[in-house]
C-alpha cells in the first residue's frame, strides 16, 4: 500500500512522506546562528544565548540527539554585552571553527576537548567587526568573509592572508575554496545602482586571490547562501524584490560550468515571500533550501522543487532559517528563535520494510541475491518488481512477471549493474525490502 502511494505522488514523495520533529523548542534566551555537517551523521549547531554567550552542540546520529561541546559565559569586562556567533564550519570530525563579533574566531582541533580563540588583526576601511562567514575545505585550507575582505588560510587559521577583491567595490556575501588555490565567491557591487540587473557578481580566482574574474548574475537582487558541489556545479540562494514592501521571491540559481553562466533552478512566490537564506546538498541533484517564515523546498534527482507543507516548518513563522542535509531523509533546521527541527521517515513507512525475505550482498554493485527460503510465505507468482526511492519502476525487463519456477533452491539472483547508484525497494507480492546500489 505504501509503495502504491509513492508511485501516485511521484515527485512529491519526500515532502509528503517525511515528517518533522522538534528537537529544541522556541527559546526566550537562545538564537540559532549556524549549522554545518562533516558527513552523513556528524554535525554541529552554534547558538548565541542572551546573557550566557555561545553554545556549540554536536550530533553523531544525523541530528537525532545532541550534546554540548562548548559553552561560554559573558566576560564581565564587556559590560554585559554578548559577542554573538555568526557562522560555523565543520570539515572533519576533529576540527570545528566558528566566527564571532569583535573580529574573533574560536576553533578546536580535538573534537571539542580544547578550544582556542584568535582575532583578525588589521586596519580596515569598514567599521564592522563581524566575521560573517567561514568555510573550510578541510582542516588546513579555509576562507572567511567580512564585508569587502576575504581571509585565506592554509594552516587551519593559525595564520591568514587578507584579500581585498575589486578595490572596495564588492561587498562579499559568501565564499568557498574549490582547492588550495581556487576561490569562488559571490558579492554585491556597491558602486552599481541597486535597481540594475547585474549588481550581483560571481567572483573567481585561481591564484589565492591575486587576480580575479567577475561574472554578473542576472535576476537576483541579493545573494544569501552559496556553495559548490565540485569545481563546476554550484548553487546560490536568495531572492529578487517583487514589491515595495520588502517582499522578495524565493530563488535558487545553479551553474554547471564553474560559474561562467547561471540558470534559475527555483523561482517561487509563496504565501509569505521573503527569500531563501540557506541551502545544503548531498550531491548536485539532492538539495534542500530554506528561507524566512518557514519556507522549505526539497529537490531530488531530476524532479522539480517542491514546497514542504508540513505545519511544523511554518509553526512560528521564523524570520531566519539555517539547514544541514545529512542524508535523503534527515535534514536539520535551526531558526532565530532557537528552535531546532529534524526531518525523519515515519515509523509506519519503515514498518513496510519488515519482510519475509533477505537480500545479499547489501549494499551491492553488480548483483543481489534474494533468499526467499524453503518455507518463506512470499507469493512469487505475483512477480518481482524494483522501485527507486521516487517510486519509479526500475525493474529489469527480464524480471517482469517472474514465475516461481525460476527461484532455484530459494535463491533469486538479479543483475543490478545497470541501475544508478542509490536506494531501491524490492517488492514481491505485498512484501518489501530495501537495498543500496553502490
Amino acid at each position: 500500500i505504501c509503495l502504491i502511494f509513492i508511485i501516485i505522488i511521484s515527485e512529491e514523495i519526500f515532502p509528503q512522506t517525511l515528517k518533522w520533529e522538534e528537537k529544541f523548542p522556541v527559546s526566550e534566551y537562545m538564537s540559532g546562528s549556524a549549522i554545518d555537517k562533516c558527513d552523513s551523521i556528524n554535525g554541529v549547531i552554534i547558538f548565541t544565548t542572551y546573557g550566557a554567550g555561545r553554545i556549540v552542540k554536536r550530533t553523531i546520529d544525523a541530528g537525532n540527539t545532541w550534546e554540548d561541546i562548548y559553552v561560554d559565559t559573558l566576560d564581565p569586562r564587556l559590560g554585559g554585552r554578548i559577542l554573538p556567533a555568526y557562522d560555523i564550519s565543520y570539515p572533519t570530525k576533529d576540527f570545528i571553527i566558528f566566527t564571532c563579533n569583535s573580529n574573533t574566531y574560536i576553533k578546536t582541533t580535538d573534537a571539542g576537548k580544547n578550544w582556542k580563540e584568535s582575532i583578525i588583526l588589521h586596519s580596515t576601511n569598514y567599521n564592522s567587526k563581524k566575521i560573517n562567514h567561514v568555510k573550510m575545505l578541510n582542516s588546513k585550507y579555509g576562507i572567511m568573509t567580512k564585508a569587502y575582505y576575504l581571509y585565506y588560510s592554509n594552516d587551519g587559521f593559525e595564520t591568514y592572508q587578507t584579500i581585498i577583491p575589486g578595490e572596495y567595490k564588492y561587498y562579499i556575501s559568501k565564499a568557498c575554496l574549490i582547492d588550495s588555490n581556487t576561490i569562488y565567491a559571490v558579492a554585491i557591487n556597491i558602486k552599481e545602482d541597486r535597481d540594475t540587473d547585474t549588481i550581483v557578481k560571481f567572483m573567481k580566482s585561481f591564484d589565492r586571490g591575486k587576480t580575479w574574474s567577475f561574472t554578473p548574475i542576472k535576476g537576483l537582487s541579493y545573494p544569501e547562501d552559496f556553495d559548490f558541489v565540485d569545481n563546476l556545479n554550484g548553487f546560490i540562494t536568495g531572492g529578487k524584490s517583487i514589491s515595495n514592501d520588502d517582499r522578495t521571491s524565493c530563488q535558487v540559481l545553479n551553474t554547471t560550468d564553474g560559474g561562467n553562466t547561471w540558470q534559475t533552478s527555483l523561482f517561487d512566490i509563496p504565501e509569505v515571500p521573503f527569500g531563501l537564506q540557506s541551502l545544503d546538498f548531498i550531491d548536485k541533484k539532492t538539495l534542500i533550501a530554506v528561507g524566512q517564515h518557514g519556507n522549505v523546498y526539497w529537490k531530488f534527482e531530476n524532479y522539480n522543487w517542491v514546497l514542504d507543507k508540513d505545519p511544523m516548518t511554518f509553526k512560528f513563522s521564523p524570520f531566519g532559517l539555517h539547514v544541514a542535509l545529512f542524508n535523503r531523509t534527515n535534514a536539520v533546521i535551526i531558526d532565530n528563535f532557537g528552535r531546532t527541527i529534524r526531518s525523519y521517515l515515519p515509523t509506519n513507512v519503515n514498518e513496510q520494510l519488515n519482510t519475509n525475505f533477505g537480500i545479499s550482498p547489501n549494499p551491492a554493485s553488480d548483483y543481489i541475491e534474494i533468499n526467499v527460503g524453503a518455507h518463506c510465505n512470499v507469493p512469487l507468482q505475483e512477480g518481482i518488481e524494483i522501485f527507486n526511492i521516487f517510486g519509479e519502476n526500475t525493474t529489469p525487463p527480464n524480471l517482469s512477471g517472474l514465475p516461481p519456477l525460476l527461484a532455484k533452491e530459494g535463491i533469486i539472483k538479479i543483475d543490478i549493474s545497470n541501475l544508478p547508484v542509490g536506494v531501491y525497494f524490492i517488492k514481491i507480492g505485498d512484501k518489501f525490502e530495501k537495498f543500496v546500489k553502490m
